[in-house]
C-alpha cells in the first residue's frame, strides 16, 4: 500500500505539472491572439492609407484638370500654366510620399506595441515547477513524520 507522503507528493506533483502545462498553453494563445490582432491592426491601417491615397490621387486629378480648363477658357499657353500643372503634381507626390511614411510609422508602432506586449507574457518556469514538487514532498513528509528523507 502507499504511503500517505506518497500520494500526497504524486497529487502535488500531476497538479504542479497541470499547471505548468495550462499556463504554457495559455501564454501559447495569448500570443497567437496578439499577433493575429497586430496583423488584423496593420491590414487596416493599409486599407484606410489606400483609400486615402485613391481620394487625394482623384482629388489631384481634378485640380489639374481644372487648371488645364481654366487655362484653355482664357486661351492661356505656356510657362504658367506649365509651372501650375507641375506644382500641383508635386504636391500630388509629396502627398504620397507622406502618406507612405505615415503608414510606415503607424505599422512600426504597430509592431513596437505588440512586442511590447508580448514581452509582458511569462512563460511558466520548470524550476518554479520543480520547486512546488519539492515543497509539497518536503510537506508530505512532515505530516507524516519523516524528520529524516535522506534514509
Amino acid at each position: 500500500m502507499c504511503e500517505p507522503a506518497t500520494i500526497a507528493l504524486a497529487l502535488s506533483s500531476a497538479t504542479a505539472i497541470a499547471g505548468y502545462v495550462g499556463g504554457q498553453q495559455q501564454m501559447d494563445a495569448k500570443t497567437d491572439s496578439l499577433i493575429k490582432s497586430q496583423g488584423i491592426q496593420q491590414n487596416q491601417l493599409k486599407a484606410r492609407a489606400d483609400q486615402n491615397s485613391f481620394a487625394q490621387g482623384i482629388a489631384a486629378r481634378k485640380q489639374q484638370a481644372r487648371i488645364k480648363t481654366a487655362a484653355g477658357d482664357a486661351g492661356l499657353t505656356g510657362g504658367s500654366v506649365a509651372a501650375q500643372l507641375m506644382d500641383s503634381m508635386f504636391n500630388e507626390g509629396q502627398n504620397a510620399a507622406l502618406a507612405d511614411q505615415n503608414l510606415a510609422n503607424s505599422i512600426e508602432s504597430s509592431t513596437a506595441e505588440r512586442d511590447n506586449k508580448l514581452s509582458g507574457l511569462s512563460a511558466p518556469s520548470l524550476l518554479s515547477t520543480g520547486l512546488q514538487i519539492g515543497d509539497a514532498y518536503a510537506k508530505s513528509l512532515k505530516k507524516a513524520g519523516d524528520t529524516n528523507p535522506a534514509n
